[in-house]
Order: structure tokens, then C-alpha cells, then sequence
């Protein structure tokens, strides 16, 4: 059977409203018969929080995430990290290499992604609720016993979620993505600016 989230489908939720995070396979080499098209998964929270005053972070969790109970973990977190504040009602961020990690555990599946490239829109719905929208390539690495973590190809990562006003809430699911997943790099991810490009001169 292919792995769980080769193209899934997380329903995550954030309070009253319904979180949706969609992983969509971008292998095109590949296609199983059994292959699930997409999987659903029940969520259960969605925070945010301003760090250093310069930087929005928003953490996602489901499941026993934090390993509190003894067990086979089945659980779900993703963790967004931007730079740069919303500016008025809404912003809209570039995605790149640090911006999003995630990790999920099903009994023996374990697998964690990490973001490329990409997008983000969020905005702000009253003082202590943000809500965005996503979508963002990542890289997808598998755990199996005898060899470890090994690259199973990238997904695209698209979601929508509401969160609350919460680093208390959110941060130990953000610290699970970072000590699970792969590191993120310490510099901001934000693209370069664009240079003019020289051509040839015109003939005269």
C-alpha cells in the first residue's frame, strides 16, 4: 500500500472553524493502482504569535503530537514561520526554504517535509484570530528502520487556517517541527532583488 500522505488530504482545526492543509504528490514517474488520491485526517488546534517583534509564526497540531501519552504516536504539526509582519488588514508573504515544517507520525509512518518555494496570504480576522491561505512545494523524507530518513520526493503543501492568539499553545508544536524535521536555515528566505537584464544591442 502506498505511504499515507503520498497525496492527502489533513483537516485541521483551529477553534470553531475547519483548517484544511492538502498534500498533493508531484512525482510523475509514478502512479499506483491502490494509491490513495487523497486522505483525511482530523485536526484539533491552530496558533499564532509575533516573535521578536519582526517575525509572525503559526503552529498546527493534531493528535498526541507532543508525545505526552505512552504509545504508538498518530499525530499531525505543521509550523509556519514568516518574516516580516501583516501589514494593515492582510499580507502576502514569499515562500521559501524555512518558511514551513512539518512532521507526521501513524504508528510505524513517520514522515517530515520541508518547504522550497512558495506562497502565503494571511490576514487578520479580529484582535486575537489570523487566517491565511498557502501554497508551497516541499521536500518529503521518509523514516524506515535500516537505512533512517530517505528523500521520497517533493509535495505540494496547500491549506487554509484559522488560528487564535496563543505562543503559550503554539510554540511547543512549532519546537516539535524544528526537532523532527529538517533544520531551518537561520537567514530570512526573503527573495533578492530583481536585476536588470542585459541583452544584445539592437542593430543600428
Amino acid at each position: 500500500m502506498a505511504a499515507l500522505t503520498l497525496t492527502g488530504m489533513l483537516m485541521l482545526s483551529g477553534g470553531c472553524q475547519t483548517d484544511t492543509v492538502h498534500l498533493i504528490s508531484t512525482d510523475q514517474q509514478r502512479l499506483e493502482a491502490d494509491e490513495p488520491l487523497l486522505v483525511t485526517q482530523p485536526g484539533d488546534e491552530a496558533w499564532f504569535w509575533i516573535e521578536d517583534n519582526q517575525r509572525l509564526c503559526v503552529a498546527i497540531g493534531r493528535g498526541n503530537v507532543l508525545g505526552k501519552t505512552r504509545g504508538p504516536r498518530h499525530a499531525f504539526a505543521l509550523s509556519l514561520v514568516l518574516d516580516g509582519l501583516p501589514a494593515g488588514s492582510g499580507r502576502t508573504y514569499p515562500a521559501g526554504g524555512r518558511t514551513l515544517r512539518a512532521v507526521l507520525h501513524e504508528g510505524p509512518l513517520h514522515e517530515r517535509y520541508a518547504s522550497t518555494r512558495g506562497i502565503v496570504t494571511v490576514w487578520r480576522d479580529a484582535a486575537n484570530r489570523l487566517s491565511g491561505r498557502f501554497r508551497l512545494t516541499a521536500v518529503r523524507h521518509q523514516f524506515q528502520v535500516l537505512t533512517g530518513w530517505e528523500p521520497t520526493g517533493n509535495v505540494l503543501v496547500l491549506g487554509e487556517f484559522h488560528a487564535r492568539l496563543s505562543e503559550v499553545h503554539g510554540r511547543p508544536l512549532l519546537e516539535v517541527t524544528e526537532r523532527e524535521s529538517l533544520p531551518r536555515p537561520t537567514t530570512s528566505t526573503r527573495p533578492a532583488e530583481a536585476k536588470p537584464v542585459i541583452g544584445p544591442k539592437p542593430n543600428l
